[in-house]
This record gives structure tokens, C-alpha cells and sequence, in this order.
């Protein structure tokens, strides 16, 4: 089964080859079975970009590859029964930088879920997902209009929307 999913986050990169990342994110309501499904967590994500890793700084690069690790805390629903729902996941990020202040990124990513839904069960507890969507640094010279490039200050808020399979 697949499910649409959402999430909103913010990233602060304390270099230019690593950042944290905490998001919210949602799985829609879906029938499934004649049963509905939803799930809503909080993640926390350590990202790596390889590309600074390999490359150096230069901000003007058009593609960047990233890592992701993490974990999230949530709950989700169905069959009229809600469960404390946490995972561990991990994957990848390839963003293409469109401008200065926005990028365009794909993010796959597999979890292993470590909800009581699961309890007794292996089925379920591994999940794909993938993400599209588009970010923007927020950063701003004081009193200008002109983009703070620092790769140590940046500030991003990124908005994205996928499909996560689910069996």
C-alpha cells in the first residue's frame, strides 16, 4: 500500500558539511482494508552533505548529495486504535540548487518502525519512503536585502510532499 505523506521542517547547519534537522511529519488518513490509517511524529535528523565533504564550500554548486540519519517520536491510528509510534530511519537527499535562497530536493529515505502495533509481527515495521519538495535559507545580511552565505549560519525551512509504502 502506499500513502501520501507531508512534512514541514527546519535545518540548521552548524558547518558546511553538517546540520540538524527537526520536522513534523504527517501520513494522510488513507482506506485501507476498509480501516483508516494516519500517523503524525516529530523527527529529529542529523544530515551530512557529501558533496561539501568532497568538494569544499563553494555555495554556487548546482547539485548537492546529502546524508540522512535519524529518529522520530509520534503516534499513529487505525483500526480505531491509537499506538505510540517511533522509528529509526536513514537515507539520502539530492538537492538542486535553483537559486540563491531555493533548492529543489528528492529525499528517500527507509524506516524501521518501532510501534506496539507491531509487537509480535516483522511485517509492517520497514518502511520506504519518498519525498519531493522545495526548501529556502532564510539568512539575510543585517540591513540588506543580500543573502548571508556562511555555510555555518544557515537557516532552512523546507516544505515537502511523497508517498510512503506501507504492507
Amino acid at each position: 500500500y502506499w500513502m501520501p505523506v507531508a512534512r514541514i521542517s527546519y535545518t540548521k547547519w552548524s558547518a558546511a558539511s553538517h546540520g540538524v534537522r527537526f520536522s513534523l511529519d504527517g501520513t494522510m488518513q488513507r482506506r485501507i482494508e476498509d480501516k483508516r490509517y494516519s500517523k503524525a511524529v516529530g523527527a529529529f535528523d542529523w544530515l551530512a552533505d557529501l558533496t561539501a565533504m568532497n568538494y569544499g564550500t563553494e555555495n554556487r554548486a548546482w547539485l548537492s548529495l546529502r546524508s540522512v540519519v535519524g529518529f522520530a517520536i509520534g503516534a499513529d491510528y487505525g483500526a480505531h486504535k491509537a499506538y505510540f509510534a517511533p522509528d529509526v530511519h536513514a537515507g539520502g537527499q539530492a538537492r538542486i540548487r535553483l537559486s540563491s535562497t531555493t533548492g529543489l530536493f528528492v529525499e528517500p529515505t527507509m524506516a524501521y518502525e518501532l510501534s506496539d502495533r507491531f509487537k509480535g509481527k516483522n511485517w509492517g515495521r520497514v518502511t520506504p519512503r519518498v519525498l519531493v519538495g522545495i526548501d529556502y535559507v532564510l539568512n539575510r545580511e543585517k540591513h540588506t536585502s543580500e543573502l548571508n552565505e556562511a555555510p555555518e549560519q544557515k537557516n532552512v525551512v523546507d516544505v515537502s510532499g511523497g508517498a510512503g509504502f506501507y504492507s
